[in-house]
């Protein structure tokens, strides 16, 4: 059996107490934001691709399909004869 010997350890001051405590809160606190900021990134992703294929599916409802064959009649846009341009 082996002898174990107490170890008391005494901070004489309560300040230095709360100020290790504190010190050691936010360290923590940083480096749980830290391992956390991945999955914001992820969930950003994510809603951000959602958001532009809600948006691509909007302006679609809008478009309508043209089948052009050679020989049909186009109009042409020339910006050189527009007169704000």
């Amino acid at each position: 059996m082996e002898a174990i010997i107490p170890i008391e350890c005494e901070i004489l001051s309560l300040k230095l107490v709360v100020e290790l405590l504190l010190a050691t809160f936010v360290e923590e606190e940083c480096l749980l934001h830290l391992t956390l900021l991945d999955e914001t990134r992820h969930d950003a992703t994510i809603a951000n691709q959602s958001y532009k294929r809600h948006i691509k599916a909007q302006y679609n409802k809008g478009v309508k399909l043209c089948v052009l064959s050679k020989g049909d009649l186009v109009l042409l846009y020339d910006q050189e004869f527009d007169k704000l341009g």
